[in-house]
């Protein structure tokens, strides 16, 4: 007997082969040059996910603190600064909770002979002045 014939489609893949549908291919419009619009625009409005949306960074433009503005437990600008008995300008609630739990220089490490702190105020007010100057913080 004959062998069975085995239809295919136009394109010589067997009946059972899988078939993915056609994808309909969508192109923006073409720019004619009575377009007001620039070339470098994007076809799209920003949106959160592409850098455009976003506002320019003026970090770079901003003064950094200097480093005795910041605090060496919270790596934060200081707004109460106290000076401990090893010299050092600390955030007072910070210094007071390493101060709870150690009776050393968070710092040095090195024991200390008191807990006593004392405001800085020429510190405060350098921050204070800083602050209002760079219009930061």
């Amino acid at each position: 007997p004959p062998a069975p014939e085995t239809t295919t489609d136009d394109d010589d893949r067997p009946p059972d082969a899988f078939r993915r549908p056609a994808l309909p291919v969508v192109l923006p419009p073409a720019a004619t040059d009575d377009d007001p619009t620039d070339d470098a625009s994007p076809a799209t409005p920003p949106s959160p996910f592409f850098p455009a949306a976003f506002p320019p960074d003026d970090r770079a433009e901003r003064p950094s603190p200097p480093d005795v503005f910041v605090c060496p437990i919270t790596l934060a600008v200081m707004t109460d600064p106290v000076i401990c008995t090893d010299g050092h300008s600390y955030e007072r609630l910070a210094i007071q909770r390493w101060l709870s739990t150690h009776g050393t220089s968070p710092l040095t490490n090195v024991p200390l002979d008191s807990t006593a702190l004392v405001p800085n105020r020429n510190l405060k007010r350098a921050i204070a002045k800083f602050r209002a100057n760079a219009d930061l913080f």
